[in-house]
């Protein structure tokens, strides 16, 4: 086989090993990327549900609510038409999931939502991957839980309670009555400062990288590989493959100039291999050069007989 050819085939190897290589190498990128990007959504959550927890709950203004905790109504005038004003209480966890919820129906691909194994509101019940994030968390102490689940990436991590969620979710004794006749006394209740609260779950749409590969690799870049193997060969050629053919050449040459070989020299060689030629090139010229030089050993010594006779 000849050089140029090994040479290709090896190239196609290499490309291929390196496609591989980049692969794996984009694939931890990508990986990397999600997970930084479901952090940031976390830290938001969290720092949301500081704020809210700090106060014990918040005050909104609206006309009408259906999840809330209490209700008060004030009259913003003096005068018997004066227009009425309504404020609905929230709890970090009332407050997080209606951001969860105006989260779910915006335009951000990315979602969340806060769940736990142990929930007061069944609306927040774990699904599948939630609930192996729970039992990993809680089994294996971790910071973090990752996968991809139904077509999404999914990340979790853990909220442990602190002594504001104990206000609600501690002993039943001291809940706060608009909170037991919203919940009831069966869930969410019974922690201590330290304990596993729940998850937040991110939710990120993502798809095998292989499948975004035509967003990455193009014409152009299709282009540079092809012009690089081309190159890598026609240098192999040049610098290689044809010189070698050039001291094949002079090998033929010089081995018949001895009259040990009676062949043109184009038919002696018989490998397409340019190294293996050579090979053959070189071991016939040693064959003929100790034909020369038994060639001469034999005149030699046929002329010394000569000398000797004509002495006598």
């Amino acid at each position: 086989m000849p050089l140029k050819l090994k040479f290709f085939f090896l190239m196609l190897c290499v490309l291929g090993l390196n496609a591989l290589a980049y692969f794996y190498v984009a694939e931890k990128i990508h990986q990397h990327q999600l997970r930084a990007q479901a952090q940031t959504v976390v830290a938001n959550v969290e720092a949301f549900g500081a704020w809210v927890a700090n106060s014990g709950r918040i005050w909104v203004k609206a006309n009408n609510s259906e999840s809330y905790l209490s209700r008060e109504e004030y009259s913003a005038g003096d005068s018997e038409f004066a227009q009425k004003v309504v404020f609905f209480s929230k709890n970090p966890a009332l407050a997080q999931r209606e951001f969860a919820d105006v989260v779910m129906h915006s335009s951000s691909p990315t979602k969340f939502r806060m769940t736990s194994e142990n929930v007061m509101n069944p609306n927040n019940e774990p699904d599948g991957f939630e609930m192996r994030a729970l039992q990993a968390i809680n089994k294996g102490h971790l910071s973090e839980f990752t996968g991809v689940y139904e077509g999404a990436y999914r990340y979790a991590k853990p909220i442990y309670h602190t002594a504001n969620c104990l206000k609600c979710h501690g002993d039943t004794a001291n809940a706060p009555e608009d909170v037991l006749k919203r919940y009831g006394s069966q869930h969410g209740f019974g922690f201590k400062e330290g304990d596993l609260a729940g998850i937040i779950s991110v939710s990120i749409p993502t798809q095998p990288l292989w499948e975004d590969l035509d967003q990455y690799i193009g014409a152009v870049e299709i282009g540079i590989i092809l012009s690089t193997l081309i190159l890598s060969l026609v240098c192999v050629h040049f610098w290689l493959s044809r010189p070698l053919k050039q001291l094949n050449n002079a090998a033929d040459n010089l081995s018949l100039s001895t009259g040990f070989f009676n062949q043109p020299a184009q038919s002696i060689s018989s490998s397409g291999n340019e190294i293996e030629a050579l090979r053959q090139s070189l071991g016939r010229l040693g064959k003929a050069t100790q034909h020369a030089v038994q060639k001469w050993r034999d005149t030699q010594q046929k002329n010394n007989q000569q000398k000797t006779k004509s002495n006598h």
